[in-house]
């Protein structure tokens, strides 16, 4: 759930966790008991992405900064990235195999009949 900002006449200002539904309902002050009003306040991302920044990356053992930081650092150790195709390029290939054994299926059994095989 969200945390709300509120302000009374006293000049107290408090945080009120609460659901969306009743985001209007007022909030008595914890000092004076006076209902309070909601405060718009100003949020600050400059940290945001600190926190999701740092991954663990268990292929590589170490935490990374971002995909490119993974990247490099699997480049260096020797590996590649792998799975990240598309969905449409995975079962075209699929679909390919799967034709292509099919084909050698038959070839297989127009051999044998031929030749008797």
């Amino acid at each position: 759930m969200p945390t709300y900002a509120y302000r009374c006449g006293c000049a107290t200002e408090w945080d009120v966790i609460k659901s969306v539904a009743s985001i209007d309902d007022p909030e008595p002050c914890p000092k004076c008991k006076e209902l309070g009003s909601r405060q718009i306040v100003a949020v600050n991302f400059n940290g945001a992405s600190d926190w999701n920044s740092q991954t663990w990356n268990p292929a590589l053992g170490c935490y990374t900064r971002n995909t490119r930081h993974a990247r490099q650092l699997a480049k260096a150790r020797g590996m590649e990235e792998v799975g990240t195709e598309p969905p449409e390029k995975i079962h075209a290939k699929f679909e390919r195999d799967k034709e292509d054994a099919r084909a050698a299926r038959w070839e297989d059994a127009m051999r044998d009949k031929v030749y008797g095989d």
